[in-house]
């Protein structure tokens, strides 16, 4: 009996202290997803790419872009075509790191592989998405250039990171379509 009260009062002890904390953090929380509207040119509409990459392979790809958490993340869903029609290649949320001060995109591939980029937006128009490589991973750094062109398209760029500078893998330019098409 002395046993199950002491555990309810120890329960109540605990939620008396987090509920003010919980209280606080949301309240900080709304802070720090404001940064997140720079990611609303994107929010909630699909894009379509016909390109090709630098080896002349073909590439068309579609994008759609949603929020999540009730603003806090942005979720990207990368479409490629490939000889059996369209899959789904990666599945990424973007978001604020509050701890790290930068904005951050979590990838998930099709294959099973992972990814951590840094997302910086230098001004109005450009975005860079730069790989982060695992500390003993041989993988070469990536970055993507998205320069907006105006409302409804934006130039894509895919880079290498190879000894003397960044090789172009592909170029292209997303536009936006209706959701319903």
């Amino acid at each position: 009996m002395h046993r199950d009260l002491y555990l309810h009062a120890l329960i109540m002890t605990i939620c008396l202290i987090r509920v003010p904390v919980g209280i606080c953090q949301e309240e900080e929380h709304i802070q720090e997803t404001e940064p997140m509207s720079i990611f609303e040119y994107f929010a909630d509409a699909q894009w379509t790419c016909d390109s090709q990459w630098s080896s002349g392979r073909p590439f068309r790809g579609r994008m759609v872009y949603e929020w999540g958490l009730g603003g806090k993340i942005l979720r990207a869903f990368s479409y490629d075509t490939g000889s059996e029609g369209e899959y789904l290649r990666y599945e990424s949320i973007l978001t604020w790191h509050p701890l790290k001060e930068e904005f951050r995109a979590y990838g998930f591939g099709f294959d099973g592989s992972v990814s951590i980029a840094t997302v910086e937006h230098p001004n109005e128009e450009t975005f860079l998405i730069t790989s982060i490589p695992d500390e003993d991973s041989t993988e070469p750094i990536f970055r993507q250039q998205i320069q907006i062109i105006d409302h409804d398209s934006f130039e894509w760029t895919v880079y290498m990171e190879i000894d003397d500078g960044w090789q172009e893998l592909i170029q292209g330019t997303y536009h936006r379509q209706l959701k319903s098409e």
